[in-house]
């Protein structure tokens, strides 16, 4: 059993290592926008867009990919995975929700629907952000049987305030 281990990791080894030959810079970056869409597209499929605050509504700068006002709050998606998507409250509280494998997740990439997408070659998944009408929505997307199904999601709360389930397994503040 252990022969097959290795001999599987030494064949998987040279094949990433011959794909990796091949592929530009250019490339991998069309690769990594192919994944956004294809993210966005599994997204939609499954939550739709009715309550999706769409990009042309939003704004962004040098740091973040969509800033969103929602009811009084503010939502910001940055473009670097490794930071927070930071809902500022319309009382100034500040929460934040951070990128599952954000220190190797791609960068931000926007689609037209209003879908943020960060793929993550390294775990074969995707984390899709959508500003929505009544806050923010973070789901995953996995790439194959392979890929993680557990996922560590930090979270910030303002000091005095604490997570908890409302009734319908939603988490709440």
């Amino acid at each position: 059993m252990q022969y097959r281990i290795s001999k599987w990791i030494a064949a998987t080894a040279i094949t990433a290592s011959l794909m990796f030959g091949f592929i530009t810079p250019a490339d991998a970056d069309t690769a990594t926008a192919v994944r956004a869409v294809q993210t966005t597209n599994e997204v939609i499929a499954a939550t739709g867009t009715t309550d999706v605050i769409p990009a042309a509504q939003t704004g962004h700068d040098a740091d973040s990919a969509v800033i969103a006002k929602v009811d009084g709050s503010t939502v910001d998606v940055p473009k670097d995975p490794s930071n927070h998507v930071t809902v500022t409250t319309r009382t100034g509280e500040q929460i934040g929700i951070g990128i599952p494998n954000g220190d190797t997740a791609h960068d931000a990439r926007t689609t037209a629907s209003g879908t943020t997408v960060y793929t993550d070659p390294a775990s074969g998944t995707a984390t899709a952000v959508q500003a929505t009408t009544s806050g923010v929505r973070v789901l995953f997307a996995l790439s194959n049987r392979q890929s993680t199904d557990t996922f560590v999601i930090p979270v910030k709360v303002p000091s005095g305030f604490k997570l908890g389930m409302d009734r319908t397994g939603l988490l709440k503040s």
